[in-house]
């Protein structure tokens, strides 16, 4: 399947690297994002690896959760019709998920 980051996606993770690059570091921010995309580039393979994302069970579609790391997941949408997979958001897990249904909402 072909792996599409969608525009909110894209944003985020570069609002995580320059989050990160100024409370650790850019080594740091650097392997954060690296380690992201590398996860979310993994899903082309493996598009149901993750679970269902709970906070967005209401939603049109099924939205999946890619956990990378402690604070960040990838939330997904595997649409097999088209053959791909949009990557919509990289969600920080501190978050309130009423924000995460209201974010995909809003989309």
């Amino acid at each position: 399947m072909v792996v599409e980051w969608q525009p909110r996606a894209i944003r985020d993770l570069k609002s995580i690297f320059d989050y990160r690059k100024e409370v650790a570091g850019v080594k740091n921010a650097r392997e954060i994002c690296e380690e992201i995309v590398r996860a979310g580039d993994s899903l082309g393979a493996f598009p149901e690896m993750a679970a269902a994302e709970p906070s967005l069970s209401g939603y049109p579609g099924l939205f999946r959760a890619l956990v990378v790391t402690e604070t960040y997941k990838v939330i997904y949408h595997v649409d097999k019709a088209k053959n791909r997979i949009a990557i919509v958001t990289i969600w920080d897990c501190r978050q309130s998920p009423f924000r995460l249904k209201k974010l995909i909402k809003d989309q």
